[in-house]
């Protein structure tokens, strides 16, 4: 960065905020609301990402915790413990770098994902190839990732035993002043990552850079929760 550009932005942020937004409009953040005219989307389902050695990622995966579901030639699909059939969608890339295409997320109805059909741009696409089958809607985004709603696909049953083997039983747990567990132990056992880790149907965070917030945000004035 200049110097003549870092003296005019310190100089912009001195300004009161009337002057401010009337020199550069775009600082201000829209007001988002949703309502029932955009499509709304009950929860994040997986996301899709490149790899160039799938047998390195599948072996990292594994660590992680991820369990392998099914692999479809050069497409492996890992699942968690929810009820999601997959989370994670690992494809081959074919020029050897790593990317991030992309999430998908659950329409709240099928009334739902028909009007994200109806949208400009929407692309259907059968899931019958992957685990627990379905239907999706893909969007190209400008910056070379996409946009995925999915429905109709057949939920995981949970399994009833805890998700984790680290420890043969939690609690009861001894406070200040009572001692419950006196003469007892929690006992935690050795075991690798995927003992540990407990992963969810949910994806910890998607983030937009800021290059592409404003190309995105005429798709996510459409999409409530974005």
């Amino acid at each position: 960065m200049s110097l003549a550009l870092k003296v005019a932005l310190t100089v912009l942020t001195k300004l009161p905020r009337c002057l401010r937004e009337a020199i550069m409009p775009d600082m201000r953040i829209p007001t988002i609301t949703n309502d029932l005219s955009k499509v709304q989307l009950s929860r994040i389902a997986h996301v899709y990402f490149e790899h160039p050695d799938l047998d390195k990622f599948d072996i990292f995966a594994d660590d992680f915790g991820f369990v392998k579901e099914a692999q479809v030639g050069d497409t492996i699909y890992y699942r968690g413990y929810g009820i999601d059939p997959f989370v994670y969608v690992a494809t081959k890339s074919k020029d050897g770098k790593q990317r991030f295409l992309g999430p998908a997320f659950v329409a709240a109805s099928e009334e739902e994902f028909e009007k994200a059909a109806a949208l400009e741009g929407a692309e259907r696409v059968s899931l019958e190839h992957a685990p627990g089958g379905g239907t999706m809607i893909k969007f190209s985004r400008q910056d070379n990732t996409f946009f995925h709603v999915v429905y109709g696909q057949e939920e995981r049953k949970i399994d009833s035993e805890e998700p984790t083997a680290t420890h043969e039983q939690q609690g009861p747990y001894n406070k200040p002043f009572t001692k419950p567990r006196r003469g007892g132990f929690n006992i935690h056992h050795l075991c690798t990552a995927s003992c540990i880790l407990t992963l969810d149907r949910k994806i910890p965070a998607i983030s937009l850079w800021p290059s592409t917030c404003s190309q995105a945000r005429p798709f996510r004035l459409r999409c409530p929760g974005l």
